[in-house]
């Protein structure tokens, strides 16, 4: 139940208290498409960092049991592909340095499971080692 306005108040009495905020951004949650996800993970970002949020975390949407496996089933869940994650994570990044706050993650954890319908799976290795770069360093990599 918590609204976007309990976020600001509460990421801003933390701050006025010294301590730091971190928020977690949910890519691509069940009934969204992948350009609602990208759009909304982005702008999720930007309100946590304007909010006061220090450092925000992108956390891909895993399926494949319980109530998300009963989604995937009926069609109202997928998990994110790679390109969706990179996408999400270069914009936020934009986004952060934009507004010149705040730190971006983007979890790897598992990320070999969204590369899955790349194609060519050859690819994956570099490309968890840009994302990988990309937290460390807050910059754009090609």
């Amino acid at each position: 139940g918590m609204t976007p306005d309990d976020f600001s108040r509460a990421a801003g009495f933390l701050k006025s208290e010294g301590i730091g905020v971190r928020a977690f951004v949910v890519v691509k949650p069940p009934f969204q498409d992948a350009a609602l996800a990208v759009e909304g993970a982005v702008r999720s970002v930007a309100f946590a960092l304007e909010s006061g949020a220090d450092v925000v975390s992108l956390i891909p949407t895993r399926g494949g049991f319980g109530a998300m496996l009963a989604l995937e089933r009926r069609g109202e869940f997928s998990e994110p592909d790679l390109e969706l994650l990179e996408d999400c994570f270069d914009q936020s990044l934009r986004v952060a340095g934009a507004l010149g706050r705040g730190l971006v993650f983007l979890d790897t954890w598992d990320l070999e499971r969204f590369g899955a319908s790349t194609g060519d799976p050859h690819w994956i290795p570099a490309r968890r080692e840009r994302l990988v770069a990309m937290n460390r360093s807050q910059r754009i990599l090609p």
